[in-house]
This record gives C-alpha cells, structure tokens and sequence, in this order.
C-alpha cells in the first residue's frame, strides 16, 4: 500500500482537478500573519472564520520593503504604514537562525539576503503611529462618551462585543441561531 497526501493539488477529488499556479518571477516570499480580530470574518454579529494566515507573494530581488507592504496590504486591508515585519533568516538547517527587522521601506529584499536565507516574515501590526501615539482603529468609551471606529478603519463593525454601543449589531451573538422549542412550534401548526 502507498499513501500520498496530496491535499490541495486537486487531486483530493476524483475526478482529479489540476491546479496550476503560475511562473515564479522571482522568488517566493511567505509571510506569516497571526489569527487577529483584524483579519477575522463576521457576519451579523457572529464570527464565521479566525485563523492564522500564511501569504506566498512573488518578489524580486530589487522589490523594495514598500512595494511588499503595499501587496500585503492588498490582501489584508491593513494599511502599510501600520506594518511591522520581521524576517526569519537561517544560513543553514541546523542553526536556529536569526530574525531582522524590515523597518527601512526604501531597502529591497537583496540588502536583507532574503532570496538566500528567509524562512518566512512574520507580519504584527504596529499600535502607535509614527509619533508614537497610540492608533485608535477600533471604537472606545472613554469620559467623554462613545467614538466610533474611523471611517477607514478595516477591522469588521461587527465584531465589537459592546452591545450598549449605538450602532451595535441588532442580532445578539449570544443567542443560538435557533431554539429546539420554536422548531417544535412551528412544526405543530
């Protein structure tokens, strides 16, 4: 007997899909981003997806530290300058390797040995702005009283939990989608 995992080629279907990707350009870059309430899907105030991502973009090796942060951008919707990347190097397999930060967006990926050494980049997103100050992109209380998100905030409206909140979700995401005695009841009539 001769077992193969092939998940995710097309082949886990019969009859087999082939799916092909397209011609590398360059080199293949992944970058890892953490499960996050930014990333995360809703739909009428109840989560449909939270999990971890791993992004293969194709980059050359004169592509600039920005021009990657513009395609993660793309993919995430979390605007570049709230980036922060780290790169994972290792020059061989038995050493643990190094992390480096990406911090110069003018730089390209050869001035860090990416297309030798990189494992993978690691995305955070970055909580101050370039002041320093701390980036509210999501909706807070204060003494003041309520302040909705930004208008360009991308993290979903509907996953803030604060149902005291004036434009809360009208569907509480506490309560089941259905109720066994309701299905009973209406059946019966």
């Amino acid at each position: 007997d001769l077992y193969v995992d092939w998940m995710g080629f097309g082949l886990e279907d019969w009859p087999p899909r082939v799916i092909s990707k397209p011609r590398v350009r360059g080199f293949e870059i992944y970058v890892d981003v953490p499960a996050c309430r930014d990333t995360s899907v809703w739909e009428a105030g109840r989560m449909q997806s939270y999990f971890e991502r791993q992004l293969i973009f194709d980059v050359l090796p004169d592509t600039k530290v920005a021009e990657l942060k513009a395609m993660i951008a793309s993919r995430l919707g979390i605007p570049a300058k709230r980036h922060k990347l780290t790169a994972h190097l290792r020059e061989t397999l038995r050493d643990s390797g190094c992390y480096v930060v990406l911090d110069d967006d003018n730089k390209v990926m050869s001035d860090f040995s990416l297309q030798q050494h990189c494992v993978a980049v690691k995305f955070e997103k970055s909580i101050f702005d370039e002041s320093g100050d701390f980036v509210f992109d999501d909706a807070y209380w204060d003494e003041e009283g309520y302040h909705p998100p930004p208008a360009d905030s991308w993290i979903p409206l509907d996953s803030l939990c604060d149902r005291g909140r004036p434009d809360a979700q009208k569907a509480d995401p506490n309560q089941p989608l259905s109720i066994a005695s309701d299905r009973r009841n209406a059946a019966q009539h």
